[in-house]
């Protein structure tokens, strides 16, 4: 029996020991397998990246083509190419808001009111926009309505005629 005892102890070491190098092993292949698929992919997102940016070269020169020869038609951009202004020198009307000076900007139109609590104007879509000391008060383009600028807004958007 004890025979049996050290051929079983012996077989079972050398099957945990198999055991131990095929775990071992295989986490090396698992190892190699992750390392060769990282490149492999970084690879291929590289290949898309460039095909991609092909693909937009390759869109923009077709909508280009398509906008200059068939603007009605170029349905493929929807709004991919945005239109660019330039905003039109236009001379307005201006006067500083200050509830102490009398008379208020634009009195003689009924500009800038006051409901008991805050002065306002009233804009082009009906709506009461509170003004306070020393915001420009300019005309809608119709000449009834009115809207408020900031003094840092109105400087960088306007200069003096």
């Amino acid at each position: 029996m004890d025979n049996f005892r050290k051929v079983y102890d012996r077989e079972l070491e050398n099957y945990e020991d198999g055991l131990e190098r095929l775990i071992l092993s295989s986490t090396y292949v698992r190892m190699f397998v992750y390392e060769v698929c990282k490149v492999c992919l970084t690879d291929r997102i590289e290949e898309l990246k460039s095909e991609n940016e092909n693909l937009h070269i390759e869109n923009d020169t077709m909508c280009q083509r398509l906008q200059n020869e068939q603007p009605d038609k170029c349905t493929a951009c929807k709004g991919a190419w945005m239109n660019k202004y330039r905003k039109k020198p236009v001379v307005v009307e201006a006067e500083q808001f200050d509830a102490n000076y009398k008379p208020l900007p634009f009195a003689d139109r009924g500009a800038v009111c006051f409901d008991g609590e805050i002065w306002y104007v009233t804009t082009i879509h009906g709506q009461k926009t509170k003004v306070v000391n020393g915001d420009w008060i300019i005309p809608e383009p119709d000449g009834i309505h009115f809207y408020p600028c900031k003094p840092d807004i109105f400087e960088m958007t306007y200069e003096k005629v």
